[in-house]
């Protein structure tokens, strides 16, 4: 089976970053690492910031993938909450580099693609106009994204995220539990 260069460096790369921030990581020292030359970096990768926007890329797919076949909206933010705990170092690592404003802007597109697609997967059959999908697209983006990294530093159960989120679509979190109306 052929080897997928383009992978190995982004994984490469990941790995180096649980050791070193990224503006330290250099072509060189990636190279090193994956056993390649510069010039079959340069084949894959402009630079490292495109490894970076590689690696978000296959992560958001994945996690992607894990919504979509989730049976419920609570199961597909816990399949999203379950991926960013297991990526928190690297977010981390990502959000605590001078190139902070780059990977919050990385982040942003990921995340506004990612609430595009489940959206439009969830409202499948239905016609949503343009400005209700922009309004719960950039909704769900800053709001689900801005509750996983304040939660980057604690320890999170994603059953109970999740189902707080959910409850909080729903408008669930708002009735009154055991009560009677």
């Amino acid at each position: 089976m052929p080897v997928d260069v383009k992978q190995v460096i982004a994984e490469t790369f990941a790995g180096l970053l649980e050791h070193k921030n990224v503006e330290k990581i250099t072509v060189k020292e990636l190279v090193d690492a994956c056993h390649i030359s510069r010039q079959t970096f340069y084949y894959h990768f402009q630079d490292t910031m495109e490894v970076i926007e590689y690696l978000m890329e296959q992560r958001l797919q994945k996690t992607l993938l894990a919504s979509l076949e989730a049976p419920s909206v609570q199961d597909a933010l816990k399949s999203v909450i379950t991926v960013t705990s297991e990526e928190k170092r690297l977010i981390r690592h990502l959000l605590s580099s001078q190139r902070r404003e780059e990977m919050s802007q990385l982040l942003r597109r990921f995340s506004r693609a990612y609430f595009d697609e489940m959206i439009r997967a969830h409202a499948a059959g239905r016609t949503l106009p343009a400005s209700d999908l922009e309004t719960a697209v950039s909704f769900y983006s800053y709001g689900v994204v801005g509750l996983l990294l304040d939660n980057l530093t604690k320890e999170q159960n994603p059953d109970i995220l999740a189902q707080q989120i959910s409850g909080l679509i729903s408008g669930e979190i708002w009735r009154e539990s055991g009560t009677a109306s």
